[in-house]
C-alpha cells in the first residue's frame, strides 16, 4: 500500500531519468511505480489504479503508443479517468502544451523540472485524491444509513420523482421504481388532498413538516406517520425532500389500551429525528466537500489565481456574452522578462516567491470585474470585460509600471523584474476566443521582440 505521501506512476523510456526521478520522489515520501514504455505504463495503471494518486509521463516514447495515447486511454476508462496526469517533457511549444491539456493533463511541466516544485504539485494532487476518497466513503455511509433504517425513507425531487429509497420503503410499496412519480406509484388508490401532504407543505414552507397519511397497502388501510425535511442546494433552493414514514396503524388503534406502545413509538420518533438530522448534516458536508474539490480544481496551487482550466472556461463565457450584446472584450497576455535567469541564478523557490508576490500586485491593480489567471510557468493572462482598446491600454501600462517599480523582497535580497504585455481588443457580434488569444499572444511576442518591458496592442475589430 502507498505511504503517507501517496503513490506516483512514472512512465519514461529513459532509464536514468526514471531512476533519478523515482529516488527523488521517494525521498519526499512518495511510493513510485516505474514503466519504461507506454504499454507497460497502461498495464500498471489498470493493475494498481486504486493505489495510484498521480501519473507523471513523457510525451515521446518508443513503440506504437506515445504519451498522448496513454493519456487518452487513461481518461477513456471509467475506473482510471479521474487519475490526475502530469506531463513532464522537453517538448514545451504552445502546440505541445495545448495538446497535453486537450488530452486531460492536470499540468504540463518542462523537463528537467525542479523536484521541489514537482513534489509541491504532487502533494496538492494527493490532497485532492484524499478528498475524493473521503467524499466517496461518506456517500457510502450516507447510503448505508438510508438503506438499513427500519423506518420508510425515500428522497424525492421537487416534481415528486423518486431519487432514492431504502429497503423498508421498497418492501412496503412494491410498485415504485427510481424515477417514478411518488403520488402515482404509492398513493394513487387513496383520497389524499395534495395541500395536506407533508412533502408538499415542506416544499411550500421550506421547513420540516409532519403529518399522517392513510394508505392502502395490499388491500389493508394503514396509517403512516410522516416527516418531510427539505434539502437545500448551494444556491439556497430546495433540490430534494427526505420523506421518512413510520407505520403507526397499530399505535393509533390501540393507544388507549397499550400505553407502553406509545412510549415505544416516542423512542422510535426520537430516533427518526436523529436520523433526519444526520442525513441533513451528511448532505451538507458532502456539498461542502464538493465545493472544496471544485475550488481546488480551478485554482493554481502556487499563486492562488485561477488556473488554465478556469481561464479557458471564463474566456469562453465572456466571449459569448460580449458577442451576444456586442460589448467590447480585451485580453492581456503577460510574460515575466528573463524569468529563466531568476530561476537559474537564485533557484525555483525564489522564483516561486516572486510569482506569488506578482499575483498580489495583479489583484491589487486590476478591477474586481477582471479575471487574472496563471496561464503557465511565468506567463499570466487577464480578461477585461466591457473594455475596449482605449480602456485596456492604461490598465496594461499601470500593471507594467507597478511591476517595474516594485523591488521584490526575497531571502537573497531585493530582486527587480519587468513584464511584457500583449493586448488584444475586439467588439463584434461573433467573438472567437481562440483568435483573441492568438492576437494577444502575437502582441506579447512583439513586445519581447522590441526589447521587453513594453505594452503592445492590436484592435481586431
Amino acid at each position: 500500500m502507498p505511504g503517507e505521501g501517496g503513490a506516483v506512476l512514472l512512465i519514461d523510456d529513459d532509464p536514468d531519468a526514471l531512476t533519478i526521478l523515482s529516488n527523488a520522489l521517494e525521498h519526499h515520501g512518495y511510493r513510485t511505480f516505474l514503466a519504461r514504455n507506454a504499454e507497460a505504463g497502461l498495464e500498471l495503471v489498470h493493475q494498481e489504479w486504486e493505489h495510484i494518486d498521480c501519473v507523471v509521463l513523457d510525451i515521446v516514447m518508443p513503440g506504437d503508443l506515445d504519451g498522448y495515447d496513454v493519456m487518452k486511454r487513461i481518461k477513456e476508462s471509467p475506473i482510471t479517468s479521474n487519475i490526475p496526469i502530469l506531463v513532464l517533457s522537453a517538448r514545451t511549444s504552445t502546440e505541445d502544451i495545448a495538446t497535453s491539456y486537450a488530452n486531460g493533463a492536470f499540468q504540463h511541466l518542462c523537463k528537467p523540472c525542479d523536484i521541489s516544485h514537482l513534489s509541491s504539485i504532487i502533494r496538492n494532487i494527493v490532497r485532492l485524491r484524499e478528498l475524493e476518497r473521503k467524499s466517496l466513503t461518506d456517500a457510502r455511509k450516507y447510503q448505508a444509513i438510508i438503506d438499513n433504517s427500519p423506518v420508510l425513507i425515500v428522497v424525492v425531487s421537487p416534481d415528486m420523482r423518486i431519487l432514492e429509497m431504502n429497503r423498508s420503503f421498497r418492501a412496503t410499496f412494491t410498485v415504485p421504481h427510481i424515477g417514478d412519480n411518488l403520488f402515482e406509484s404509492c398513493f394513487n388508490d387513496n383520497e389524499i388532498a395534495t395541500e395536506e401532504h407533508p412533502v408538499m407543505r415542506a416544499l411550500e414552507t421550506g421547513n420540516v413538516e409532519n403529518g399522517k397519511l392513510p394508505v392502502t397497502i395490499e388491500g389493508t388501510l394503514r396509517h403512516l406517520d410522516v416527516r418531510a425535511a427539505p434539502i437545500y442546494s448551494n444556491e439556497g433552493k430546495i433540490e430534494s425532500i427526505i420523506f421518512i414514514a413510520l407505520d403507526a396503524t397499530e399505535q393509533i388503534e390501540m393507544e388507549k389500551k397499550l400505553r407502553r406502545q406509545v412510549d415505544r413509538y416516542n423512542r422510535v420518533l426520537r430516533e427518526q429525528d436523529r436520523t433526519t438530522d444526520y442525513l441533513i448534516q451528511a448532505q451538507k458536508e458532502l456539498q461542502l466537500k464538493g465545493m472544496e474539490l471544485e475550488r481546488l480544481s480551478l485554482t493554481d496551487p502556487l499563486t492562488g489565481l485561477s488556473n488554465r482550466r478556469q481561464f479557458d472556461m471564463t474566456l469562453e463565457r465572456e466571449a459569448r456574452r460580449a458577442g451576444r450584446y456586442e460589448h467590447p472584450l480585451t485580453l492581456l497576455m503577460i510574460d515575466i522578462d528573463h524569468f529563466k535567469d531568476v530561476n537559474d541564478t537564485h533557484g525555483h523557490p525564489i522564483g516561486d516567491l516572486i510569482l506569488k508576490e506578482l499575483a498580489v500586485i495583479f489583484l491589487n491593480t486590476l478591477r474586481e470585474t477582471d479575471t487574472v489567471a496563471r496561464y503557465g510557468g511565468e506567463e499570466f493572462a487577464v480578461i477585461l470585460p466591457e473594455s475596449d482598446h482605449e480602456t485596456a491600454m492604461p490598465i496594461a501600462e499601470r500593471l507594467r509600471q507597478s511591476v517595474e517599480a516594485c523591488d521584490f523582497e526575497t531571502p537573497v535580497g531585493k530582486i527587480g523584474i519587468t513584464i511584457s504585455v500583449g493586448v488584444a481588443s475586439i467588439k463584434r457580434q461573433v467573438i472567437n476566443s481562440q483568435r483573441l488569444l492568438d492576437c494577444a499572444d502575437k502582441c506579447l511576442y512583439e513586445a519581447k521582440k522590441k526589447g521587453r518591458n513594453l505594452v503592445t496592442c492590436v484592435d481586431i475589430n
